[in-house]
């Protein structure tokens, strides 16, 4: 059992976010469970976590807000000490197109989705204890290996962020390791129908899609690898080569 071991994860009240806290604690992490809106869910979330047995707080931030996103990691230090490990998890996920996509559309996605998760990169490398090792985990998506026409501001955010991983790694190395891991069709999204969402599994190489307990599942085996780094896992039953 892992003992005294803090994580925080950004979106970490719902969707994979939510399945990544709660296998982590599991194990015997403690937990910061990043939310900007969804208060009740991270509340909630927060007890249940309380009942493994491990420490467990909320921590609120619009990860849009850039001075919001810079006191951050400050914030979450405060509340157990130095972090083990940051899961940058939380994203936006809007569709747009190469030919026609706004400002407006590409500021939303590259705040939230690339310097929200670099600038607390950033400040977790900083503040995260000199004395052990320590872990970032950056959420991407299958697409940055088989890119969507349909989500034009997203897929570059997160191509932009695995392109980060290498050079973290590179610069963090050796005492923080910098990984990532792609999903492919995990959750339904909001702009997908029950069967499209289904077709879109049904259409990966393995017919399975990828449930959010394989996400988490590669997520712990990452924190638990001593020689990873650097490194991009696909956990999208073969979207990518669909």
């Amino acid at each position: 059992m892992i003992k005294n071991k803090v994580v925080m994860v950004t979106g970490g009240s719902l969707r994979i976010g939510k399945q990544i806290c709660l296998d982590l604690a599991d194990n015997g992490y403690d937990i910061i469970i990043h939310y900007r809106n969804s208060k009740k869910e991270a509340q909630s979330l927060k007890n249940t976590i309380l009942s493994k047995g491990v420490r467990c707080e909320t921590i609120r931030c619009d990860l849009s807000n850039y001075k919001q996103v810079n006191n951050l990691m400050a914030k979450a230090q405060k509340i157990f000490g130095s972090l083990y490990a940051l899961i940058n998890n939380a994203s936006v996920f809007e569709n747009d197109y190469a030919s026609s996509f706004t400002k407006k559309q590409w500021e939303k996605h590259m705040s939230t989705n690339l310097y929200a998760p670099l600038k607390l990169s950033q400040d977790f490398y900083h503040l995260a204890s000199k004395k052990i090792e320590n872990h970032i985990i950056n959420i991407l998506d299958q697409s940055v290996q088989n890119p969507d026409i349909n989500f034009f501001s997203y897929s570059i955010s997160k191509l932009g962020l695995h392109g980060a991983t290498k050079i973290l790694a590179k610069e963090f190395s050796p005492r923080t390791r910098v990984n990532s891991v792609a999903p492919g069709p995990t959750l339904k999204n909001i702009h997908q129908s029950d069967k499209h969402f289904n077709l879109k599994k049904k259409k990966t190489l393995l017919r399975i899609g990828s449930p959010p307990a394989e996400i988490s599942g590669t997520v712990k085996f990452i924190l638990q690898s001593k020689s990873l780094t650097g490194q991009l896992i696909i956990v999208d039953g073969g979207e990518h080569l669909s």
